[in-house]
């Protein structure tokens, strides 16, 4: 369940907070949740839903989802650290990513793309273990009483209704 914790509070931080997190080594990400987002209900209720968009947290049904009840399982995200940027979705409970998508010089020699490629892989796989620190040390610590609440209060405002004109 920490990774549905993990996206949920992502969400909630990309949305309220800020798209750039402070990450333990020093660095810092910037974060966008992207193309895809699965919800499902975790005790099978209310079945799932899958979300494709550019952004697709900013669908209002996606809020509509996680305020039924569905968590998060599965997201698309683009994270930017040192200069790198990576795509690639990751999958809440298993914590495995899938999709990835890593960016480098097409135009260096086979030997020098092979070792971009490597040291880019290992680069996103450590940005994803210092973004779940950053969760970790806040769940963990003593202000995440405080950020849950203002997580539960996101969830139970009200959604505003826009008329046709």
């Amino acid at each position: 369940y920490l990774g549905n914790e993990f996206l949920m509070w992502l969400w909630w931080t990309l949305e309220h907070v800020s798209d750039t997190i402070a990450l333990s080594d020093g660095s810092e990400v910037t974060a966008m949740l992207t193309k895809t987002l699965v919800l499902e209900c975790p005790y099978g209720e209310s079945g799932k839903e899958t979300i494709s968009s550019e952004s697709p947290v900013k669908l209002p049904e996606a809020l509509q989802a996680i305020r039924s009840g569905k968590l998060p399982r599965k997201s698309g995200m683009t994270l930017i650290r040192n200069g790198q940027q990576v795509d690639l979705v990751l999958q809440a409970e298993t914590f495995a990513i899938a999709a990835a998508k890593i960016h480098v010089d097409e135009d260096a020699s086979d030997d020098s793309q092979l070792e971009d490629r490597i040291d880019a892989i290992r680069g996103m796989c450590e940005t994803v273990d210092l973004l779940f620190h950053a969760f970790c040390a806040i769940r963990m610590g003593s202000q995440w009483g405080s950020e849950l609440e203002n997580i539960r209060r996101w969830l139970s405002a009200p959604v505003a209704v826009h008329k046709a004109a």
